[in-house]
């Protein structure tokens, strides 16, 4: 399994893309497109260009939230375990 990079990350709006960094020790994780040639509708595109920039920020958050929840329906105590997770799944599921 390769190694990605750590979280948090965030989604940043520059002016025809946005980005998603990450912690300032390893700068920027990725950008999305805003826009392709062609495209018809800036607006549109800016607004699916944020909801993948804000979905792949989330994946850190994401993952950790579904370790939680597996860790849940497998723990002897299944209704504590899952109370304890809900926070950071119901974070991470807003986040993105």
């Amino acid at each position: 399994m390769s190694k990605h990079t750590p979280g948090p990350w965030t989604a940043v709006k520059n002016s025809a893309y946005w980005e998603i960094d990450g912690p300032d020790d390893f700068g920027g994780v990725a950008d999305t497109c805003a826009s392709s040639a062609g495209e018809p509708d800036f607006g549109r595109s800016m607004a699916l260009g944020e909801a993948n920039a804000r979905l792949i920020a989330a994946a850190p958050d994401l993952l950790s939230a579904c370790k939680a929840a597996e860790y849940a329906a497998n723990h002897v105590d299944c209704v504590s375990a899952m109370q304890h997770a809900l926070p950071a799944i119901r974070a991470a599921i807003a986040k993105a």
